[in-house]
């Protein structure tokens, strides 16, 4: 059978490619269907039930509020019922002027091959050359959102962290990027000089990454560096001011009451609060998900029967044209189950040839489908290798040679072999 296969090793490679791609592209597909994942894209959105903000906030205008969250909305939140969890998180941000040994560090890093690259605005590196100062932007959270820090190096304690002498700080453009030198260290001293004037020198206690569906979600400084502190040493040093965000849970069975709350409270063109909850993205990606599995799907339909019947269509052609030959092997001693045998050999052996590039070319082609779209900032889509439809297609493919030479030769044999002798066609 192999020996068979290989008498034509062009057209072997051909028809094998062209049996393939379609499988390949069908494979990509279904992957790239596959890879949504509800909870990497709730992550990125939120983390907790309910959030609600400033509406210049939520719409990613020019400007945005940093105090937006009323009082008025604050305690009009304490007297409903069924909350739980509730989380502030305050805004603000203050022009950081480096020291000479900070200078030094970042003169290093802007000088590296890899900041180069990855630079989107060189002008901004010129105006922190001339200032050699850069936007620093300021968190301040309470225990609740401790949980859901990301801490890169060192460890996060909150009853150090909460003494008030701690910061956390991420610098987007160093620390996260192997190849480039970070700027702050664990241990390393900072001093930060609030938006009313106040200055004081704090210690890092980790490298962190405040959770991005509740972080300010805007780029464009150099470093873009983000420093978290507690809620009350922000408000002990820049004074009293209202939450950039308020996060919280509903206890079960007071999901709908809380909603229609929110609702009512946050509706009108008066009113300058807006609200975002799990269950609008959640059917927001039911949505999308289910839009890009009915193309998906149907897409993959179509090419799955294209597939099979191209190989039905080779498998029956090759039997067909060496009608002739089976025949005269007939005719010299080759019984009928040998020779079946021998065709269903050659079949389930190009199955596997196709079931091969299927494996290679679909596995890389839906890895690159799903490396596209997180580069265009689809950060929940992840590859999972696609292990049922994988059998299911490796199956069919052997199960169809089987049955179309079975097909096939029960016509066979309706005809005399000296017929098929004597007839080429």
């Amino acid at each position: 059978a192999a020996a068979n296969l290989g008498r034509s090793r062009k057209k072997l490679v051909l028809v094998a490619g062209s049996l393939s791609l379609s499988l390949i592209i069908l494979n990509s597909v279904y992957t790239t269907v596959q890879g949504f994942d509800m909870d990497k894209f709730l992550e990125s959105v939120m983390i907790s039930d309910y959030m609600v903000t400033d509406r210049s906030v939520i719409q990613y205008l020019g400007y945005r509020e940093q105090q937006g969250v009323t009082k008025e909305f604050e305690e009009a939140l304490k007297q409903q019922e069924g909350i739980e969890n509730l989380s502030e998180i305050y805004g603000s941000g203050c022009s950081h002027a480096f020291s000479e040994a900070e200078w030094k560090k970042v003169k290093q890093i802007i000088e590296t091959p890899k900041f180069q690259e990855s630079l989107e605005h060189p002008e901004d590196v010129e105006r922190m050359k001339e200032e050699k100062a850069d936007y620093f932007t300021l968190y301040g959270i309470d225990e609740y959102l401790v949980d859901q820090i990301v801490v890169y190096a060192g460890t996060l304690d909150w009853e150090k962290f909460n003494s008030g002498n701690y910061i956390l700080v991420n610098t987007y453009n160093t620390v996260t990027n192997e190849d480039q030198m970070p700027l702050y260290q664990p241990g390393d001293k900072v001093t930060l000089t609030f938006s009313n004037g106040s200055a004081k020198e704090y210690e890092i206690l980790a490298m962190a990454e405040i959770p991005t569906a509740v972080g300010d979600q805007s780029y464009g400084y150099p470093f873009d560096i983000e420093c978290i502190l507690p809620a009350g040493e922000l408000k002990a040093q820049e004074g009293e001011r209202q939450p950039t965000r308020v996060i919280f849970d509903a206890k079960k069975g007071y999901e709908d009451a809380v909603t229609s709350w929110l609702k009512e409270f946050c509706g009108g063109t008066e009113n300058s609060l807006a609200y975002r909850t799990k269950r609008d993205y959640l059917q927001e990606f039911g949505k999308m998900k289910q839009m890009y599995s009915i193309a998906g799907g149907a897409l993959s339909f179509i090419l799955a029967l294209i597939g099979v019947l191209n190989f039905v269509n080779v498998i029956t052609t090759s039997i067909l044209s060496r009608k002739q030959e089976f025949a005269m092997l007939q005719s010299i001693g080759m019984s009928e189950k040998q020779l079946y045998q021998m065709v269903q050999s050659e079949g389930i052996l190009l199955a596997g040839g196709n079931v091969l590039l299927t494996l290679v070319g679909g596995t890389l082609g839906g890895i690159g489908m799903i490396e596209i779209m997180r580069h265009f900032e689809a950060e929940y889509m992840h590859y999972h290798f696609p292990l049922w439809y994988f059998l299911v297609y490796t199956v069919l493919l052997v199960v169809i040679p089987i049955i179309v030479s079975r097909v096939v030769f029960y016509f066979f044999k309706k005809e005399a072999l000296v017929e098929r002798i004597r007839n080429s066609d």
